[in-house]
């Protein structure tokens, strides 16, 4: 967590002395080696397969069935609060849409999916648990915490 806060430090100096496009430049050299790095360090073969298969071996009803409910859920997530309060309707109808329809995609890749986008295996190991809930965890404390920063400047 320390060397969290020193990048939030040594990014804020940054900032505040040049231009925000020098955090960009800074990282570009890091990103050139790490893209150059991947086709002498990945070692993958392709299966063959024809373009028409790989097309028909794609789950569309699972994919275009997480873009809409996720798109849903954070349309109700940007109106509660500021275009309308949390107990409307135009707030929870969205929320609850959205939650049914993800639910509805787990089920679909669990049983109806030939081939899932979103391997239901990788939630049968505790660490693999683990580490997504911390990831979440992690994301949700950064972000109230740049939010409640945002919100105290004002």
């Amino acid at each position: 967590m320390r060397v969290f806060a020193d990048c939030l430090q040594i990014g804020g100096a940054i900032v505040q002395h040049t231009t925000w496009r020098w955090l960009f430049l800074i990282n570009l050299p890091f990103c050139a080696f790490g893209l150059a790095a991947v086709p002498f360090i990945l070692r993958y073969e392709r299966p063959a397969a024809t373009f028409q298969s790989r097309i028909l071996s794609i789950d569309w009803i699972g994919i275009a069935s997480f873009i809409i409910s996720v798109t849903v859920f954070l349309v109700g997530m940007t109106w509660a609060g500021i275009q309308y309060s949390w107990r409307s309707a135009a707030t929870l109808c969205p929320l609850l849409l959205g939650l049914a329809g993800l639910g509805g995609v787990i089920v679909w890749e669990m049983f109806g999916a030939k081939k899932p986008f979103l391997r239901l295996s990788l939630f049968e190991n505790r660490s693999a648990i683990a580490t997504y809930v911390c990831t979440v965890l992690m994301a949700f404390l950064v972000s109230f915490r740049f939010v409640t920063h945002y919100l105290s400047l004002q």
